[in-house]
Protein backbone atom coordinates (compact mmCIF):
# COMPACT_ATOMS: atom_id res chain seq x y z
CA UNK A 1 0.00 0.00 0.00
CA UNK A 2 1.41 3.39 -1.05
CA UNK A 3 0.30 6.69 0.44
CA UNK A 4 1.45 10.10 -0.83
CA UNK A 5 0.37 13.69 -0.90
CA UNK A 6 -2.02 14.66 -3.69
CA UNK A 7 -0.17 17.95 -4.27
CA UNK A 8 3.14 16.69 -5.65
CA UNK A 9 3.02 17.76 -9.28
CA UNK A 10 4.63 20.98 -10.55
CA UNK A 11 6.15 21.82 -7.16
CA UNK A 12 9.78 22.35 -6.25
CA UNK A 13 9.69 20.10 -3.16
CA UNK A 14 7.47 17.24 -2.05
CA UNK A 15 7.12 15.16 1.08
CA UNK A 16 7.77 11.86 -0.65
CA UNK A 17 5.61 8.81 -0.09
CA UNK A 18 5.19 5.91 2.34
CA UNK A 19 4.99 2.28 1.29
CA UNK A 20 3.45 -0.22 3.72
CA UNK A 21 3.45 -3.98 3.25
CA UNK A 22 1.32 -6.55 5.07
CA UNK A 23 1.55 -10.30 5.42
CA UNK A 24 -1.09 -12.27 3.53
CA UNK A 25 -2.30 -15.84 3.32
CA UNK A 26 0.18 -16.37 0.49
CA UNK A 27 3.07 -15.79 2.91
CA UNK A 28 1.45 -17.85 5.68
CA UNK A 29 -0.95 -20.33 4.07
CA UNK A 30 -3.20 -22.89 5.72
CA UNK A 31 -1.51 -26.29 5.97
CA UNK A 32 -3.52 -29.52 5.80
CA UNK A 33 -2.61 -33.16 6.28
CA UNK A 34 -4.58 -36.39 6.31
CA UNK A 35 -4.02 -40.09 6.68
CA UNK A 36 -4.83 -42.51 3.87
CA UNK A 37 -8.24 -44.09 4.14
CA UNK A 38 -6.95 -47.52 3.11
CA UNK A 39 -4.48 -47.62 6.01
CA UNK A 40 -7.27 -47.92 8.57
CA UNK A 41 -9.62 -50.21 6.62
CA UNK A 42 -10.43 -53.52 8.32
CA UNK A 43 -12.67 -56.29 6.96
CA UNK A 44 -14.20 -59.42 8.47
CA UNK A 45 -15.86 -61.76 5.96
CA UNK A 46 -15.78 -65.55 6.62
CA UNK A 47 -15.73 -67.46 3.32
CA UNK A 48 -17.62 -70.63 4.40
CA UNK A 49 -20.41 -68.78 6.16
CA UNK A 50 -20.82 -66.50 3.16
CA UNK A 51 -21.07 -69.43 0.73
CA UNK A 52 -23.83 -71.25 2.59
CA UNK A 53 -25.27 -68.07 4.10
CA UNK A 54 -25.96 -69.95 7.31
CA UNK A 55 -24.45 -67.10 9.30
CA UNK A 56 -22.94 -64.71 6.77
CA UNK A 57 -21.07 -61.73 8.20
CA UNK A 58 -19.55 -58.71 6.51
CA UNK A 59 -17.88 -56.20 8.84
CA UNK A 60 -16.02 -53.09 7.64
CA UNK A 61 -14.18 -50.57 9.81
CA UNK A 62 -12.67 -47.32 8.49
CA UNK A 63 -10.52 -44.72 10.22
CA UNK A 64 -9.08 -41.47 8.92
CA UNK A 65 -7.46 -38.44 10.51
CA UNK A 66 -7.30 -34.84 9.33
CA UNK A 67 -5.13 -31.96 10.51
CA UNK A 68 -5.78 -28.30 9.66
CA UNK A 69 -3.28 -25.64 10.71
CA UNK A 70 -4.39 -22.01 10.52
CA UNK A 71 -2.79 -18.75 11.64
CA UNK A 72 -3.61 -15.09 12.26
CA UNK A 73 -0.90 -13.56 10.06
CA UNK A 74 -3.17 -12.33 7.29
CA UNK A 75 -3.17 -8.52 7.49
CA UNK A 76 -0.35 -8.13 10.03
CA UNK A 77 2.22 -5.43 9.40
CA UNK A 78 5.30 -6.59 7.51
CA UNK A 79 7.29 -3.46 6.68
CA UNK A 80 7.05 0.31 6.38
CA UNK A 81 9.31 2.38 4.12
CA UNK A 82 9.52 6.12 3.50
CA UNK A 83 10.92 7.22 0.13
CA UNK A 84 11.91 10.58 -1.26
CA UNK A 85 9.91 11.78 -4.22
CA UNK A 86 13.02 11.73 -6.41
CA UNK A 87 14.50 8.40 -5.23
CA UNK A 88 12.34 5.28 -5.32
CA UNK A 89 15.18 2.80 -4.80
CA UNK A 90 16.67 3.80 -1.43
CA UNK A 91 14.27 4.39 1.48
CA UNK A 92 14.95 7.17 3.94
CA UNK A 93 13.34 5.21 6.76
CA UNK A 94 12.61 1.49 6.82
CA UNK A 95 11.13 -0.85 9.41
CA UNK A 96 10.44 -4.57 9.05
CA UNK A 97 8.82 -7.06 11.46
CA UNK A 98 10.05 -10.64 11.66
CA UNK A 99 8.04 -13.42 13.30
CA UNK A 100 9.18 -16.79 14.60
CA UNK A 101 9.04 -19.19 11.65
CA UNK A 102 10.74 -22.40 10.62
CA UNK A 103 12.54 -20.81 7.66
CA UNK A 104 12.72 -17.05 7.11
CA UNK A 105 13.80 -17.51 3.47
CA UNK A 106 10.90 -19.78 2.51
CA UNK A 107 8.26 -18.39 0.19
CA UNK A 108 5.47 -19.91 2.25
CA UNK A 109 6.32 -19.80 5.93
CA UNK A 110 5.12 -21.85 8.88
CA UNK A 111 4.89 -20.27 12.32
CA UNK A 112 6.83 -21.57 15.31
CA UNK A 113 5.25 -21.24 18.75
CA UNK A 114 8.12 -22.32 20.99
CA UNK A 115 10.06 -19.71 22.91
CA UNK A 116 12.00 -19.14 26.10
CA UNK A 117 9.66 -18.16 28.91
CA UNK A 118 9.80 -17.04 32.53
CA UNK A 119 7.25 -17.56 35.30
CA UNK A 120 6.44 -15.65 38.46
CA UNK A 121 8.98 -17.73 40.39
CA UNK A 122 11.77 -16.62 38.04
CA UNK A 123 12.19 -20.08 36.54
CA UNK A 124 13.38 -20.01 32.92
CA UNK A 125 12.14 -22.66 30.53
CA UNK A 126 13.25 -23.23 26.94
CA UNK A 127 11.02 -24.69 24.25
CA UNK A 128 7.82 -23.59 25.99
CA UNK A 129 4.72 -23.46 23.76
CA UNK A 130 2.80 -20.18 23.69
CA UNK A 131 0.24 -18.72 21.30
CA UNK A 132 -1.04 -22.10 20.12
CA UNK A 133 -4.61 -23.43 20.39
CA UNK A 134 -5.49 -27.03 19.59
CA UNK A 135 -9.03 -28.28 19.02
CA UNK A 136 -9.74 -31.99 18.57
CA UNK A 137 -13.02 -33.35 17.17
CA UNK A 138 -13.90 -37.04 16.81
CA UNK A 139 -16.82 -38.35 14.73
CA UNK A 140 -17.79 -42.00 15.38
CA UNK A 141 -20.55 -43.76 13.45
CA UNK A 142 -22.00 -47.27 13.23
CA UNK A 143 -24.51 -48.85 10.88
CA UNK A 144 -25.72 -52.41 11.46
CA UNK A 145 -28.12 -54.47 9.33
CA UNK A 146 -29.30 -58.00 10.18
CA UNK A 147 -31.41 -60.17 7.85
CA UNK A 148 -32.96 -63.44 9.07
CA UNK A 149 -34.64 -65.92 6.70
CA UNK A 150 -36.28 -69.35 7.05
CA UNK A 151 -37.05 -71.70 4.16
CA UNK A 152 -39.27 -74.76 4.60
CA UNK A 153 -38.73 -77.38 1.88
CA UNK A 154 -41.43 -80.09 1.86
CA UNK A 155 -40.81 -83.14 -0.33
CA UNK A 156 -42.08 -86.68 -0.61
CA UNK A 157 -40.66 -89.91 -2.05
CA UNK A 158 -43.18 -92.53 -3.35
CA UNK A 159 -42.13 -96.07 -4.20
CA UNK A 160 -43.65 -99.52 -4.19
CA UNK A 161 -42.61 -102.76 -2.66
CA UNK A 162 -44.42 -105.42 -4.56
CA UNK A 163 -48.00 -104.26 -4.79
CA UNK A 164 -47.78 -102.00 -1.73
CA UNK A 165 -47.02 -98.27 -2.21
CA UNK A 166 -44.94 -96.38 0.36
CA UNK A 167 -44.67 -92.58 0.86
CA UNK A 168 -41.77 -91.06 2.77
CA UNK A 169 -42.20 -87.27 3.39
CA UNK A 170 -39.20 -85.00 4.04
CA UNK A 171 -39.17 -81.56 5.61
CA UNK A 172 -35.98 -79.51 5.46
CA UNK A 173 -35.67 -76.20 7.35
CA UNK A 174 -32.90 -73.96 5.97
CA UNK A 175 -32.37 -71.05 8.35
CA UNK A 176 -30.22 -68.23 6.98
CA UNK A 177 -28.79 -65.19 8.67
CA UNK A 178 -26.81 -62.28 7.20
CA UNK A 179 -25.26 -59.44 9.20
CA UNK A 180 -23.64 -56.32 7.75
CA UNK A 181 -21.87 -53.83 10.00
CA UNK A 182 -20.08 -50.59 9.16
CA UNK A 183 -18.05 -48.56 11.63
CA UNK A 184 -16.09 -45.37 11.00
CA UNK A 185 -13.97 -43.03 13.09
CA UNK A 186 -12.92 -39.63 11.73
CA UNK A 187 -10.63 -37.38 13.76
CA UNK A 188 -10.11 -33.72 12.93
CA UNK A 189 -7.40 -31.69 14.62
CA UNK A 190 -7.47 -27.91 14.17
CA UNK A 191 -4.35 -26.01 15.23
CA UNK A 192 -4.55 -22.22 15.53
CA UNK A 193 -1.15 -20.55 15.64
CA UNK A 194 -0.70 -16.93 16.71
CA UNK A 195 2.32 -15.08 15.40
CA UNK A 196 5.13 -14.37 17.90
CA UNK A 197 7.10 -11.25 17.06
CA UNK A 198 10.76 -12.22 17.03
CA UNK A 199 12.56 -9.03 16.00
CA UNK A 200 12.08 -5.59 14.47
CA UNK A 201 14.68 -4.04 12.15
CA UNK A 202 14.61 -0.23 11.83
CA UNK A 203 16.82 1.74 9.42
CA UNK A 204 16.90 5.53 9.61
CA UNK A 205 19.25 7.39 7.25
CA UNK A 206 21.77 4.57 7.20
CA UNK A 207 21.58 3.81 10.94
CA UNK A 208 20.34 0.27 11.69
CA UNK A 209 18.72 -0.68 14.99
CA UNK A 210 17.58 -4.24 15.70
CA UNK A 211 15.17 -5.04 18.56
CA UNK A 212 14.91 -8.70 19.57
CA UNK A 213 12.40 -10.29 21.90
CA UNK A 214 14.25 -12.86 24.00
CA UNK A 215 12.05 -14.02 26.89
CA UNK A 216 8.25 -14.14 27.14
CA UNK A 217 5.88 -14.39 30.10
CA UNK A 218 4.74 -18.00 30.40
CA UNK A 219 1.07 -17.29 31.08
CA UNK A 220 0.17 -14.27 28.95
CA UNK A 221 2.87 -14.46 26.27
CA UNK A 222 3.91 -10.82 26.73
CA UNK A 223 7.53 -9.85 26.20
CA UNK A 224 9.55 -9.88 29.44
CA UNK A 225 13.12 -9.43 28.20
CA UNK A 226 14.24 -7.74 25.00
CA UNK A 227 17.42 -6.13 23.73
CA UNK A 228 18.20 -3.30 21.35
CA UNK A 229 21.43 -2.95 19.41
CA UNK A 230 22.69 0.61 19.84
CA UNK A 231 24.89 2.67 17.53
CA UNK A 232 28.01 1.02 19.01
CA UNK A 233 26.70 -2.50 18.17
CA UNK A 234 26.26 -3.21 21.88
CA UNK A 235 23.04 -4.77 23.19
CA UNK A 236 20.92 -2.77 25.60
CA UNK A 237 18.54 -4.98 27.57
CA UNK A 238 15.05 -4.07 28.73
CA UNK A 239 13.19 -6.06 31.38
CA UNK A 240 9.45 -5.74 32.00
CA UNK A 241 8.16 -7.00 35.34
CA UNK A 242 4.48 -8.06 35.01
CA UNK A 243 2.15 -6.63 37.64
CA UNK A 244 0.58 -10.07 38.15
CA UNK A 245 3.86 -11.35 39.59
CA UNK A 246 3.67 -8.79 42.40
CA UNK A 247 -0.12 -8.57 42.92
CA UNK A 248 -2.46 -11.52 42.62
CA UNK A 249 -5.33 -9.18 41.89
CA UNK A 250 -3.70 -8.21 38.58
CA UNK A 251 -3.57 -11.79 37.31
CA UNK A 252 -6.15 -13.48 35.12
CA UNK A 253 -9.79 -13.47 36.25
CA UNK A 254 -10.13 -17.10 35.17
CA UNK A 255 -8.39 -18.23 38.36
CA UNK A 256 -11.32 -17.56 40.69
CA UNK A 257 -14.27 -16.44 38.60
CA UNK A 258 -17.61 -18.01 39.65
CA UNK A 259 -16.14 -19.30 42.94
CA UNK A 260 -18.71 -19.63 45.73
CA UNK A 261 -18.67 -19.91 49.52
CA UNK A 262 -21.51 -20.04 52.05
CA UNK A 263 -21.88 -17.23 54.61
CA UNK A 264 -24.07 -17.92 57.63
CA UNK A 265 -24.03 -14.63 59.53
CA UNK A 266 -23.23 -10.96 58.88
CA UNK A 267 -22.43 -8.61 61.77
CA UNK A 268 -21.48 -4.94 61.49
CA UNK A 269 -20.91 -5.10 57.76
CA UNK A 270 -18.51 -8.05 58.06
CA UNK A 271 -19.18 -11.63 57.10
CA UNK A 272 -18.80 -14.16 59.90
CA UNK A 273 -18.89 -17.92 60.19
CA UNK A 274 -17.66 -18.84 56.74
CA UNK A 275 -14.85 -21.03 55.53
CA UNK A 276 -11.69 -18.94 55.97
CA UNK A 277 -9.73 -21.57 54.10
CA UNK A 278 -11.97 -21.02 51.08
CA UNK A 279 -11.57 -17.25 51.32
CA UNK A 280 -7.80 -17.45 51.57
CA UNK A 281 -7.44 -19.96 48.73
CA UNK A 282 -10.13 -18.80 46.31
CA UNK A 283 -10.09 -15.00 46.63
CA UNK A 284 -7.53 -12.22 46.59
CA UNK A 285 -7.62 -8.67 47.92
CA UNK A 286 -9.77 -6.38 45.79
CA UNK A 287 -12.12 -9.05 44.43
CA UNK A 288 -15.74 -8.00 44.18
CA UNK A 289 -18.23 -10.54 45.45
CA UNK A 290 -21.92 -10.91 44.72
CA UNK A 291 -23.94 -11.70 47.85
CA UNK A 292 -27.17 -13.59 47.35
CA UNK A 293 -29.66 -13.79 50.21
CA UNK A 294 -33.27 -14.84 50.69
CA UNK A 295 -35.64 -12.21 52.08
CA UNK A 296 -38.98 -13.20 53.56
CA UNK A 297 -41.99 -11.44 52.03
CA UNK A 298 -45.07 -12.75 53.74
CA UNK A 299 -44.91 -16.50 53.38
CA UNK A 300 -42.51 -16.44 50.41
CA UNK A 301 -38.72 -16.22 50.24
CA UNK A 302 -37.52 -13.86 47.51
CA UNK A 303 -33.89 -14.01 46.29
CA UNK A 304 -31.89 -10.78 46.58
CA UNK A 305 -28.56 -10.37 44.79
CA UNK A 306 -26.38 -7.32 45.42
CA UNK A 307 -22.82 -6.23 44.83
CA UNK A 308 -22.07 -5.44 48.46
CA UNK A 309 -18.73 -6.97 49.28
CA UNK A 310 -15.11 -6.84 48.39
CA UNK A 311 -12.19 -8.77 49.78
CA UNK A 312 -9.59 -6.97 51.88
CA UNK A 313 -6.74 -7.98 54.16
CA UNK A 314 -6.73 -7.11 57.83
CA UNK A 315 -3.70 -6.20 59.90
CA UNK A 316 -2.82 -9.84 60.43
CA UNK A 317 -2.71 -10.58 56.71
CA UNK A 318 -5.94 -12.61 56.82
CA UNK A 319 -8.42 -12.03 54.06
CA UNK A 320 -11.84 -10.84 55.22
CA UNK A 321 -15.09 -10.22 53.41
CA UNK A 322 -16.13 -6.65 54.22
CA UNK A 323 -18.87 -4.34 53.00
CA UNK A 324 -18.34 -2.64 49.66
CA UNK A 325 -19.13 1.11 49.68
Amino acid sequence: MTSRSIHTKKVRSANGYTETQFYTSYDFPTFTERTNLADGKKRYRPVLSKFLKINAKHFVGLTQGFKVEINDMNGKLKSTAVYAETDASSPIQYMEHFYRVENQHATQKRLVNTAQTMGASGLMESGYTIGKDVELMVDMREHRQVTNGNNLSLNGDLFTVGIFPFLIPTLINMAQREENKFRSVATTKVISRHGILDSVVAIDKGSKVVTRNLVFEAESGNVVLSNVQNEFNDPVYRFNYPAAWAYDGMSGAYKNIDNRIKIREIHGGRAEQYSRFAANELFVAGDEVLVQSLQRTGDDLQPDVRLLWQLAEDMGGRRQLSRFY
